[in-house]
Order: structure tokens, then sequence, then C-alpha cells
């Protein structure tokens, strides 16, 4: 049989079970460890990072090619999906035409009046 004993600092690890040992480091550790390695500061500078790094991560296409490849559809149908559904995803400067992938397929899926791309 095992003998109940105290744990304190000064037990030696030798000394403990196996499950003594887990659970002294659930218990006692996990908590320290949380603050030690990410105090608030440093949670905050990772929060941003994250932040920025989503930012970079936005896709593009161009032009009327680039809603072809997204809605896999015909020129006719990337034509009427920039200038109806998408949008507020499309950004033209003169012949220059930059899509937000993301946020054209948000709207695509929001919108209530097309089924399908056929129906445009």
């Amino acid at each position: 049989m095992e003998s109940l004993q105290q744990i304190t600092k000064d037990t030696p690890i030798a000394m403990m079970t196996l499950g003594q040992l887990e659970e002294h480091l659930t218990e006692h550790l996990t908590e320290h460890m949380k603050t030690a390695l990410f105090p608030k500061p440093l949670i905050d500078i990772l929060d941003k990072q994250v932040q920025i790094e989503e930012k970079k991560a936005k896709r593009y296409e161009h032009g009327i090619a680039g809603i072809k490849r997204i809605f896999n559809c015909s020129y006719p149908t990337a034509h009427k999906l920039k200038e109806t559904i998408i949008k507020p995803a499309v950004h033209q400067q003169g012949r220059v035409i930059l899509v937000d992938v993301d946020l054209a397929l948000k709207l695509f899926e929001e919108s209530k009046t097309v089924d399908s791309i056929k129906d445009l």
C-alpha cells in the first residue's frame, strides 16, 4: 500500500510516484507557466502581430480574368458580377481592376437574388 505523504518543496522527486508528480505539476505549475511564458505585454504584442499578418494575408485577383478564375465563369458573367453583386469588392482605377477574393466570395454567398451564376 502506498503511504500518503505530504508533498512539500523539500520532497525529492525520487520519493514521489509518477501520479503524485503529475498531480503536483498540473496543480502548481500550469498557472505559473502561463504567466511566466506569456506575460500580458507579450500577449498584446503577439495579438497585434497576428492582426498585421491577417491583413497581409488578403488574397487579390486582377481584372475580369481574375473574376473568371474566382467564380469559374465566362467573360460576360464575370463582367456582370463585377458590376452588380461583388461591386464593393472591386477596386478600379482606369483600366486596372483589383478584386478582394475573400470579400467577393462573401458577397456572392450573401446575395439572395442569385441562386447560381447562370441566373445573371
